[in-house]
């Protein structure tokens, strides 16, 4: 199992031991090259695939290349851990160790990480997570875990109603940070993380992942010197319950989904289009006895002028690909020039022609992988993303909601940010 293990996946060389690097590009046929460290431990090029390993269970996975693979660099491994503490007593509320375990550890394992710790007040939500990396240390208190742990990376997945100064320790001790979206809510605690990434000079980012997705890229190269005059969003779902079953249900928690999918809305369209958003009001409609909003309606204004409309709603009628009403578009982007379109993340339409067809991608990998490399070189412009330009595709959408709660009134976002 261990030579397999060397075979397919990456020599774990962990960053405080020291590196070098390798051009592979003469070494494809020789994936057991040594490169001398100062471990005195042989490192091994990744293959075009991975393959990671789970209890009873192999699976393997793409490896996606931004850059040629000739032109890619070996750097060792890394020490992680998957911190997310769910700040919940209910024994029931396994939700955000269910996303570490489908998503996140993944990710991390396939990208050469190893998980070495794993932190959450709910051991419940835990279970699962800790059958994909036995060897992890288990913590419910995160302090702790971070005294104890000699760490190369933190993965925050923790509700954003539940952040506190976990990652801002982190930060102050060297420990690179990926902070799953949305961040936090209360912006105050956000400049404080962000400047203590700053202080400790460490790699970040956050889960706006699909920034590595080939179709928005493709979407920002046509939006690219057009004059761009209104965006449209728009998100449908099911119907909310009418009984509070987790912090979920609590819309002073979760933000509901306006929140959730409206961060990632405005991180695409500040993406696409290069526009900040300069004011922000919303209206959010949530009748008895749902626990959560039945529809929500954010309205932006652009640094350039521009506009944009994102709507939420929840019904009980059918949806079609992607949620979406008769195979409606997500996005409608209105220019000068012209209109595009993107229809999930399936296809472009410009003008109503089809302009660019999607293959399957997943760009929660890619991602990871692009955040390992930037931690193992110590380049964080490799990362589409940082700390601190998250904060403004969250900041307008905080300030939206806090719109509503002023009934409507427009909000500066600048002003709310205090940037």
């Amino acid at each position: 199992m261990l030579k397999y293990f060397y075979l397919y996946l990456v020599a774990f060389v962990y960053l405080g031991c020291g590196f070098q690097e390798k051009d592979i590009s003469d070494d494809l046929d020789n994936p057991l090259g040594d490169v001398n460290t100062d471990c005195g431990l042989p490192a091994l090029i990744f293959k075009p695939s991975v393959h990671y390993l789970v209890p009873d269970e192999e699976f393997t996975a793409p490896l996606f290349l931004s850059d040629s693979l000739e032109s890619e660099t070996l750097y060792g491994g890394f020490k992680t851990t998957i911190f997310f503490d769910t700040g919940i007593v209910d024994l029931k509320d396994v939700r955000s160790g269910q996303f570490a375990e489908s998503t996140r550890i993944p990710g991390v394992l396939a990208a050469g990480g190893d998980v070495v710790a794993l932190s959450d007040v709910n051991a419940e939500a835990m279970h699962g997570a800790a059958a994909l990396c036995p060897e992890a240390r288990t913590y419910d208190d995160a302090h702790e875990m971070l005294e104890k742990e000699s760490l190369d990376v933190l993965y925050s997945i923790v509700p954003a109603f539940a952040r506190t100064d976990v990652e801002i320790i982190a930060a102050e001790r060297g420990i690179h940070l990926f902070s799953e979206k949305p961040q936090v809510l209360d912006m105050a605690l956000g400049w404080r993380i962000e400047q203590a990434i700053a202080n400790g000079g460490v790699v970040s980012t956050v889960g706006v992942r699909e920034r590595y997705r080939p179709l928005f890229q493709e979407a920002k190269k046509w939006l690219a010197e057009k004059r761009v005059v209104h965006m449209r969003f728009q998100s449908f779902g099911g119907l909310p319950g009418s009984v509070h079953g987790s912090w979920w249900d609590e819309i002073d928690k979760s933000g509901g989904r306006a929140l959730d999918w409206g961060v990632h809305a405005t991180d695409y369209l500040r993406f696409m289009t290069g526009l900040e958003v300069v004011q922000a009001q919303a209206f959010y409609h949530q009748p008895e006895p749902y626990v959560l909003p039945l529809s929500s309606s954010l309205h932006y204004a652009f640094d350039s002028g521009a506009t944009a409309l994102l709507s939420f709603v929840s019904s009980s009628g059918k949806t079609g690909s992607q949620g979406m009403p008769g195979g409606e578009p997500w996005f409608v982007i209105y220019c000068e020039e012209g209109v595009l379109a993107l229809h999930g993340y399936e296809r472009l339409v410009a003008d109503g022609a089809v302009v660019y067809e999607a293959d399957d991608y997943d760009p929660w990998r890619e991602q990871d992988r692009v955040f390992a490399k930037a931690v193992r070189v110590g380049d964080a412009s490799l990362l589409m993303s940082d700390y601190r330009d998250a904060l403004y595709s969250l900041g307008p959408v905080l300030a939206a909601w806090e719109s509503s709660r002023l009934g409507g009134q427009c909000v500066d976002v600048a002003q709310f940010m205090k940037v």
